[in-house]
């Protein structure tokens, strides 16, 4: 992530932007016999990128800029890559389906940091975002939303 310098004192306003790498992997195989073998083998990958931008606001909660509380939010783009692989070992037959594409959602974050050093910040936050990607060939649209936590870490130059 990056911010601008925030204007002001104990309550602070500037501009941010961040970006997100996700991805996910399964691979899900089990056999069973029954009048003869039957091997199937299920594999599906997702990988996603956001790129988040917005305003943000921070307050220290005492003079001395010691503990922080922030918050922050506005657009966010989604890129997305979806494949899917299905083979059934008993006729041959082999699935195999891709796709990517674009979505335009909002995201918001909040947290609290705690100072460890002159210029670090230790604390933890959460992150929400709303969006949908739209994977027509492989299943429709699917809602990308949810709330992820993080541990932070925050130095400032």
């Amino acid at each position: 992530a990056w911010t601008t310098r925030p204007k002001g004192d104990r309550f602070q306003v500037g501009l941010e932007t961040s970006f997100l790498l996700g991805f996910q992997l399964d691979k899900v195989n089990f056999a069973s016999v029954t009048n003869g073998a039957l091997r199937v083998s299920v594999s599906t990958s997702m990988w996603m990128f956001d790129l988040a931008g917005g305003g943000y606001a921070n307050l220290y909660l005492d003079p001395g800029h010691k503990v922080r509380l922030y918050a922050g939010g506005g657009p966010l783009m989604t890129y997305a890559s979806y494949r899917t692989e299905r083979d059934y070992s008993d006729d041959s037959s082999k699935v195999s389906n891709s796709e990517s594409a674009f979505g335009i959602g909002v995201y918001a974050r909040t947290g609290i940091e705690f100072r460890v050093a002159e210029y670090g910040m230790l604390g933890m936050g959460a992150r929400g975002t709303w969006d949908s990607v739209d994977f027509s060939d492989v299943g429709g649209e699917s809602e990308l939303t949810g709330i992820a936590g993080f541990i932070t870490y925050t130095a400032g130059f």
